[in-house]
């Protein structure tokens, strides 16, 4: 799903996986654009729109965010999570969208209301997914030094130091390797 061709009436505009997108895959491919975008490569502008339309649409009335459109629950939460509202919070961002708009702001009220570094709000799990995805909302230029009144960095470098197992690995609920990337990102 995704991709330059909108003409599918399917395509609600984001991506994922089956017959819905979901803002954990539209994640990793806004990451790619941006990423792309970056390196000098010429990204469709009907491709921005229609990622910033898809995020935009998925907001809620709380100033978080969905896993998807379909339902209100994910593989990991029931319900708007941290991991999604940063997700989209940065995602906007990548579309080109200022820090001064409605949404941002909103969404950065979701944040604030339950800032945690020590856990993906309204999660038991993903932690280091969130951190990251708070992360690259900040470091979009013009880059935030803080966040919600927080020194994000500094904070979040600092937990992320101390918890850093002896073998060098980290661990959210369970010892997986992605958490080990995610923190490796981060930093």
């Amino acid at each position: 799903m995704g991709g330059d061709d909108f003409s599918d009436p399917r395509d609600d505009g984001g991506w994922g996986y089956g017959a819905t997108a979901d803002g954990a895959h539209m994640n990793m491919v806004i990451y790619a654009l941006y990423a792309a975008k970056q390196g000098g490569l010429d990204i469709p502008k009907a491709t921005w729109e229609r990622a910033e339309k898809w995020i935009r649409r998925n907001q809620t009335e709380t100033g978080g965010w969905l896993y998807n459109l379909v339902d209100s629950g994910s593989p990991c939460a029931e319900g708007v999570y941290g991991s999604m509202p940063a997700t989209g919070l940065w995602a906007l961002r990548a579309c080109g969208v200022p820090v001064e708009d409605p949404q941002i702001q909103k969404g950065l009220g979701w944040i604030e209301k339950y800032w945690s570094i020590t856990r993906n709000p309204a999660a038991t799990s993903w932690l280091y997914y969130y951190l990251l995805a708070l992360q690259r909302f900040c470091d979009i230029p013009p880059k935030l030094d803080t966040l919600v009144g927080h020194n994000w960095y500094e904070e979040i470098s600092n937990m992320l130091v101390a918890e850093q197992q002896p073998d060098g690995r980290w661990i959210d609920y369970e010892d997986y390797f992605p958490t080990t990337c995610f923190a490796l990102m981060f930093l």
